[in-house]
């Protein structure tokens, strides 16, 4: 009956390998029953992107139903680009006579649905692309098409990602592989330059290219860095002769400055016959290639400049990453872990990732061995991850300090400290401040000491009430200002200071002879009363609940009006 269903079927037996396929499903997957039959299939993305590995590879039944759960999921063959195909994946169990077995099925049973019409051509998986968010099943499969592009496209797999900034580095390897010229890889510690660089060097065509002879300046002396390469250009190193060879300087950043000086030498005679590559490592991300490398070096080796992003600066592939590289934990073949828990994706995207990639690869791997289940959870994840961000959490976060609102309060401080120094008189509190006696009206009456009504009375203007000229010096303190020095104006029936005008007339008999007679007190503006030690700032005092005092000594003024 299985043999003669029109749909592809075909079962997994214990250790993963497929055991039986009708002729549906030998069509589907356009390989013979002899190169079929046996091949384990692993829940893995492998590097190639067509093969029998990878046919093997994309029939893999989905970890969950080792453990006795059906599962429906999607099986996307090289050949059914760009829309998979849907299965049903039927765990077989044993009879009841055999209560003595392990829990593990006997196999797998799986049927896939039949091909679509031609003209219905939309795919089920969302595209590789930043906005797009599929669901936990769709990773497996993101994670297929991402090494099948990288593969056909610029040769790295793990050069995988839906990032902008990681489509740009794309792009510059693509350019790198398509050209001869020289080439500088710039990334954090940890993105595996090396790896990339090779990659680049060899291209699409592996067997055209010459040697690949890496220089590790972190590891060799200056001398045997200078004769490695003295040898490989006078052709001592045994290289291919059908392409040519390059030079792979590893770190040179961490050469000193007179051995860059010497390596320059080397590499910059005339028809060098080598490509040259270097890898800079970043210890720092403010630090920047430039300020590392010495800038003449720079231009000998860095005609195409690759910069790998740091994980922290492209979040949007750590979900896709962890996929990838808990992927290639599973080709082992021991254990088959499917993927990671949504609570185990927020704290990978939530650490700071210090080590880059291979800190990624190396955390991944720890999670798969500890992983008791089909799905990889926060518990699950190395401690490391987990008391740095409890630490994250519990550091004290300093509060928001908002500048214009804080500024405003610093100066109605001093303002408000300048007139009580300077006991109301505006005059000596501006001088004090070092601004004009305008500039204080105004900034007073923006800050809220000073109405408006008070600002359009003249210094020098005669009330036609009394009959009094009234100077700056005889201003009191605004409403605004006494609440804010916690002072009361005395009452109009209290007694008041003289003003400077009647003292002065009262020294010239003509003054009093000219003057019109001054009026009540009740209608004159009373003074505020500075009897008191509190309100007075002693002269020597420098600092009062941590701002500053004014001294007495006064600054330069402005010109009175």
């Amino acid at each position: 009956m299985l043999q003669n269903a029109a749909e592809p079927v075909y079962v997994l037996d214990e250790q993963r390998r497929i055991a039986f396929a009708n002729d549906a499903c030998l069509a589907w997957v356009g390989l013979p029953w002899d190169e079929l039959f046996g091949r384990t299939c692993l829940y893995q993305t492998p590097a190639e992107p067509s093969g029998p590995e990878a046919i093997a590879a994309a029939l893999a039944a989905p970890p969950r139903t080792e453990r006795g759960e059906s599962a429906e999921d999607l099986i996307c063959l090289p050949s059914d680009l760009p829309r998979p195909r849907r299965a049903a994946f039927l765990p077989l169990r044993w009879g009841a006579g055999s209560a003595g077995r392990e829990t593990r099925p006997a196999g797998v049973l799986v049927v896939v649905e039949p091909a679509d019409p031609p003209e219905q051509t939309e795919s089920p998986v969302l595209p590789l692309d930043s906005a797009a968010q599929p669901d936990d099943a769709q990773w497996h499969l993101w994670v297929q098409r991402a090494v099948r592009e990288a593969a056909t496209g610029h040769g790295v797999a793990r050069l995988i990602g839906r990032s902008p900034a990681m489509r740009w580095t794309i792009r510059q390897v693509e350019a790198a592989k398509a050209s001869r010229a020289n080439v500088l890889f710039v990334g954090p510690i940890g993105s595996q330059t090396d790896q990339i660089a090779s990659a680049v060097h060899f291209g699409i065509e592996p067997d055209a290219a010459g040697a690949l002879v890496p220089v590790d300046c972190a590891v060799l002396d200056d001398d045997m860095i200078r004769s490695s390469i003295r040898a490989m250009a006078a052709g001592a190193a045994v290289g291919r002769s059908t392409g040519r060879s390059t030079l792979l300087l590893l770190r040179i950043d961490l050469l000193s400055e007179p051995w860059q000086k010497t390596l320059l030498e080397e590499i910059g005679k005339p028809r060098f016959p080598l490509r040259v590559m270097a890898t800079v490592e970043r210890p720092r991300a403010a630090e920047t290639f430039e300020q590392l490398v010495l800038p003449e070096l720079l231009a000998a080796t860095a005609a195409i400049v690759v910069n790998i992003p740091p994980l922290a600066q492209r979040r949007e592939d750590i979900p896709l990453l962890a996929q990838f590289f808990l992927e290639q934990c599973n080709s082992a073949g021991k254990k088959q872990v499917e993927r990671f828990s949504a609570e185990a994706i927020d704290l990978l995207d939530h650490y700071h990732w210090p080590g880059d990639m291979a800190e990624m690869e190396r955390f991944v791997r720890q999670a798969h061995a500890n992983a008791e289940g089909a799905v990889v959870l926060p518990a699950d994840l190395p401690r490391r991850i987990h008391w740095t961000l409890d630490a994250h959490r519990r550091r004290p976060r300093q509060p928001r300090i908002h500048l214009d609102s804080f500024l405003r309060q610093v100066e109605k401080e001093l303002i408000i400290r300048a007139l009580r120094q300077a006991r109301g008189n505006r005059a000596k509190a501006s001088r004090l401040l070092g601004i004009s006696r305008p500039r204080l009206y105004r900034r007073m009456m923006l800050l809220g000491l000073a109405g408006s009504g008070e600002m359009d009375e003249s210094p020098a203007s005669q009330s036609p009430s009394s009959g009094t000229v009234r100077t700056a010096t005889e201003d009191a303190l605004p409403d605004a200002a006494e609440k804010a020095l916690g002072k009361r104006r005395p009452s109009r029936t209290g007694r008041r200071a003289a003003p400077l005008s009647e003292c002065s007339q009262a020294q010239s008999p003509r003054a009093q002879s000219d003057s019109p007679a001054p009026a009540a007190e009740s209608d004159a503006e009373p003074r505020l009363e500075t009897s008191g030690s509190d309100d007075a700032a002693p002269p020597d005092a420098t600092w009062d609940n941590a701002m500053p005092v004014f001294e007495e000594a006064e600054p330069p003024m402005e010109p009175e009006e």
